[in-house]
């Protein structure tokens, strides 16, 4: 005979049903089947570690989510009187739009526990910034994430002294952050690993160089896309200085120079410096072949991931410098017009590991370069080649039947 599923007890559908469902439908639809179902919906969200409420974009729903979430009253049904929700695991909570609010943010922060949250990610265009203070309660926060155009230094700095144990920081986006908030984080927060900067448009070297300074030298991931101000030797002395430095990206930074490089490779033969794994050049107009050259050539050992696109004065120093990285999974060459045949037959024998290669608008490329990549590259996973006019089908063929794992 076959059990229907509401006869089924409460602590198998809660560990089997409930995490099959996305939390939105849980919302919209099991908590709605009746009272059981809503306190196994709140019940299985309590024990999960994350919460997503970015699905919550219609007038009131961010309210009505909050408030269900923070309704911690056991509801103990007859078959299972030991389930409750007032243990509950939730460590991370992400939030989007208009409707987060100073009043809202303090009742989720309270209500979830400040000691207990972990991380927080906050997107908002209307969040003032006297209203995202009320994170500093939340003196156990690891990662923040605070895309919010309205946050200032003060708010920042007040942060950043409340949560010391910060591990993460992501500020992707807040353009009115200045010098003295970053420096504040680089102060404050001594276990500081990865932090994002991208279009914070304001700050200068200061940043840079206070990040540079870091005392513990626990700096893994640093994303610098799109800040204005920061020149090259900032850049250069930052590299120097945090030799854990595993991630780095500077892309679209119009300021730094080719020549703040030239003499990096002398500079780095006798002392030690960061050893980069993932390394993000595109878009940086200044950059020349011999500047783009030395810092490929700096961390040829240990890069695996590599991002040239758009640069347009890269020639053979840059190219030759690329095939000494034995290690090499991932490169992007997009828009750089002076890629030719012989520079991608060099790059396909001396980097053997390549799975992921994208060269599309390279418009002087021909059926003999992807003929030569397809004889040495035979690891590729991911090829693309749109706008490079001058491949014919011959070489999609050649591609086509010998990189097998496409």
């Amino acid at each position: 005979m076959t059990t229907g599923i509401d006869q089924l007890p409460d602590h198998l559908l809660l560990a089997h049903i409930c995490p099959l469902v996305h939390l939105q439908d849980r919302w919209h639809g099991l908590a709605r089947v009746s009272k059981r179902w809503r306190r196994l919906t709140l019940a299985s969200v309590h024990r999960e570690k994350h919460v997503d409420l970015t699905w919550c974009t219609g007038e009131h729903e961010l309210e009505a989510a909050t408030a269900v979430l923070l309704n911690r009253q056991s509801q103990r049904g007859k078959s299972d009187r030991n389930l409750s929700v007032e243990t509950s695991q939730l460590q991370s909570v992400a939030l989007y739009g208009p409707r987060v609010t100073s009043p809202l943010l303090s009742h989720l922060v309270k209500g979830l526990g400040s000691e207990q949250l972990r991380h927080v990610d906050v997107e908002s265009k209307q969040i003032s910034d006297t209203a995202l203070e009320q994170l500093c309660r939340c003196a156990s926060l690891q990662t923040l994430s605070l895309h919010c155009i309205k946050l200032t230094d003060e708010s920042l700095i007040t942060i950043s002294r409340s949560c010391p144990k910060l591990t993460k920081v992501d500020l992707s986006g807040c353009s009115r952050v200045q010098d003295d908030g970053i420096i504040a984080i680089t102060a404050n927060c001594p276990k500081l690993q990865k932090i994002n900067l991208t279009m914070c448009r304001r700050i200068t070297d200061r940043s840079i160089v206070a990040l540079a300074q870091h005392a513990s030298l626990s700096l893994e991931e640093i994303t610098l896309d799109r800040c204005l101000k920061i020149s090259g030797p900032a850049i250069r002395f930052l590299m120097r200085m945090q030799r854990n430095l595993q991630s780095f990206s500077f892309a679209r930074c119009p300021k730094v120079q080719g020549t703040d490089f030239y003499n990096l490779v002398e500079m780095t033969q006798n002392k030690s410096s960061c050893e980069i794994v993932t390394l993000d050049l595109s878009g940086c107009a200044g950059l020349d072949d011999r500047g783009v050259a030395a810092l490929i050539t700096t961390n040829r050992y240990t890069l695996r991931s590599l991002n040239l696109g758009a640069l347009q004065s890269l020639g053979s120093s840059t190219f030759s410098a690329i095939t000494r990285c034995t290690k090499l999974e991932s490169l992007n060459l997009s828009l750089c017009r002076t890629l030719q045949n012989r520079h991608l037959m060099t790059i396909a024998s001396g980097c053997t590991q390549l799975s992921t290669l994208l060269l599309q608008g390279c418009v002087a490329l021909e059926d003999t370069g992807l003929k030569a990549l397809a004889a040495k590259a035979t690891n590729l996973q991911r090829l693309s080649l749109e706008f490079c006019y001058n491949i014919t089908n011959e070489g999609f063929v050649a591609v086509v039947s010998r990189c097998q794992q496409l």
